[in-house]
């Protein structure tokens, strides 16, 4: 699917395989990598409900989109290990409410997860004082998965922090950071090879990757770069890797592209199969990567950038601000001078451009490896069962004590209350 989790899963899955048996759940649609078809059991997600007793753990892969509608009732349901790559979830509830015809679902999402203000929030909605757009911006949504969760993986500490202001309650939380496959280094090298294979030799390349929206600023970067005259002065293609996903926020950008006779300059690919995004990012030669409004996500396409060794500029915001300062050339949100003066720096500082290229190829390496993750991955569901295991065997203990403690013609009413008690907690768990 086109979806950066689906390719996180793709990457992840080979190498967990190496520490576990592993079937997977799926909608309707064919996988259609090999590797994946022939080393797992792959099932329509309708069959879970016959079949989840055999499983010692489930996983589920969660971000805040109609990719992932299917599992949100099971989750609910069969409590399990939740990766959480976007804090909210209130996109995905919203979707599900109107595909479903139930717009009490994100009403009662509303209430559950945020009491009060969840109740004034839904008393001004229906009353047309604020928004829908409004209330999926403000709120996560998220408390009810989060609730149901054995464990909840989270690829920032940035998106950790959230819980704590959301809801003032703690989790069984475990930061894994995002993985990233790393090209080697001869292949990063070769930026002059892929220029020309792509017709964009004798241009300086600033490319920007992923979907285009609005969070992503692209009309910060293409005013921004009008403002300071830099298509003037440079001799600059500025690309956009990625397909837009507002209809409206697409005529914006081709206005502004219009409007300054920018067509030659400014390249909008549209969607690119993997192959192709990987050699846009071997001929790039600076990465602009801007967020606002986060969701508390991680990016995939500026851990991309830095692990093609791209010097990269961002927003020191949200999980952004988490990278090194030596990894990335950060800017002050919104600010345009900031902004401008970092390209600057960038364009006319060799020295600079390639002391943070290198450094981003290493902390990826160092931090983002996939062998790594994948261990935690497998010592997270571990612990969950050694976790389990344990408590079960205090619990037999615990009745045990009580049978030989007691005759057991003789057990009171109350002994009795306390062994389904302790019977119940352990089946729950």
């Amino acid at each position: 699917m086109k979806s950066g989790i689906s390719d996180y899963s793709l990457d992840l899955l080979p190498f967990l395989l190496k520490y576990c048996d592993i079937d997977l759940f799926i909608d309707d649609y064919e996988v259609q990598a090999d590797f994946i078809k022939y080393n797992c059991n792959i099932y329509n997600y309708r069959l879970f409900e016959d079949m989840y007793e055999q499983y010692d753990e489930i996983i589920y892969q969660f971000g805040n989109s109609e990719f992932h509608a299917y599992m949100y009732d099971i989750a609910l349901k069969h409590s399990g290990i939740i990766v959480l790559h976007d804090f909210f979830l209130s996109g995905l509830v919203n979707y599900i409410a109107c595909t479903t015809n139930k717009n009490e679902l994100f009403l009662d999402a509303l209430v559950y997860a945020h009491a009060e203000k969840g109740k004034e929030a839904k008393k001004n909605l229906l009353a047309s004082k604020v928004t829908l757009t409004d209330c999926i911006k403000k709120f996560p949504l998220n408390k009810q998965i989060l609730d149901n969760a054995k464990a909840v993986i989270m690829h920032s500490q940035y998106a950790i922090d959230l819980i704590e202001k959301y809801y003032n309650n703690s989790y069984n939380t475990v930061k894994i950071n995002q993985l990233i496959k790393l090209p080697s280094e001869q292949t990063v090298e070769k930026k002059d090879y892929y220029k020309e294979k792509l017709n964009l030799k004798d241009s300086l390349i600033i490319s920007a990757f992923g979907h285009i929206g609005e969070t992503k600023q692209y009309d910060f970067i293409l005013k921004s770069m009008i403002k300071e005259k830099f298509f003037e002065k440079y001799n600059i293609k500025l690309l956009f890797v990625g397909e837009f996903s507002d209809p409206l926020y697409k005529r914006e950008i081709l206005n502004i592209i219009k409007k300054y006779a920018l067509t030659q300059r400014v390249v909008i690919t549209g969607f690119v199969s993997d192959e192709s995004y990987r050699e846009y990012l071997l001929a790039t030669d600076i990465a602009v990567n801007l967020r606002k409004d986060s969701r508390g996500e991680t990016s995939r396409a500026l851990l991309m950038n830095m692990a093609y060794a791209l010097p990269t500029i961002i927003n020191d915001y949200a999980t952004f601000g988490e990278f090194p300062s030596d990894t990335v050339a950060k800017t002050i949100l919104f600010s345009q001078k900031s902004f401008n003066a970092t390209l600057k720096k960038l364009i006319s500082d060799d020295i600079y451009r390639k002391q943070i290229a290198n450094n981003a190829y290493y902390y990826i390496k160092g931090n983002h490896n996939i062998l790594d993750i994948a261990q935690q991955y497998y010592e997270t569901i571990l612990s969950l069962g050694k976790s389990t295991e344990n408590f079960e065997q205090d619990s037999i203990q615990e009745l045990a004590k009580i049978i030989v403690d007691n005759n057991l013609e003789n057990i009171s009413k109350s002994e009795y209350k306390k062994i389904a008690k302790i019977l119940k907690e352990t089946a729950s768990c």
